[in-house]
């Protein structure tokens, strides 16, 4: 705030700028100098996440999941099922893995969500599992 000095260095945790201003005090207090304030930055980082896999899924009439949970420890990993492999849905994004029971084709899309601040994403692009043509169906 500029009114008031510590002899600790500041720490910043989170992605953003900072300004650091530095005051030398003489021990004695008889000479004093006060520098030039800057600014810094911490560099905003990607999420660390282990993205859903999936496998050979074998109809059994049975509701089963389609995929295996993803996992990350920076956020919220959300699931929902698709039309297609080209566009995500809008709505309908939770963190319960979807599905199925009927023997078709799935698409299943994955989001990173709720990502701690020092992280620079308050979404991860949404991906379809695994890659952007690929989906999921019962053998």
């Amino acid at each position: 705030d500029g009114t008031s000095w510590t002899d600790t260095v500041a720490k910043g945790t989170n992605a953003g700028e900072y300004t650091v201003s530095v005051k030398y005090v003489s021990s004695s207090g008889s000479d004093e100098f006060t520098g030039e304030s800057i600014k810094v930055s911490i560099a905003k980082a990607a999420p660390v996440y282990t993205a859903p896999t999936g496998g050979d899924i074998v109809y059994t009439g049975s509701e089963i999941a389609l995929i295996t949970a993803g996992e990350t420890e920076h956020g919220t990993v959300e699931y929902v099922l698709g039309e297609n492999g080209t566009t995500a849905p809008e709505n309908g994004w939770e963190t319960e893995v979807p599905k199925g029971s009927a023997k078709q084709t799935y698409y299943v899309w994955y989001e990173v969500v709720n990502i701690t601040l020092h992280f620079s994403y308050t979404k991860f692009p949404k991906q379809p599992y695994p890659s952007l043509n690929h989906s999921t169906s019962f053998s």
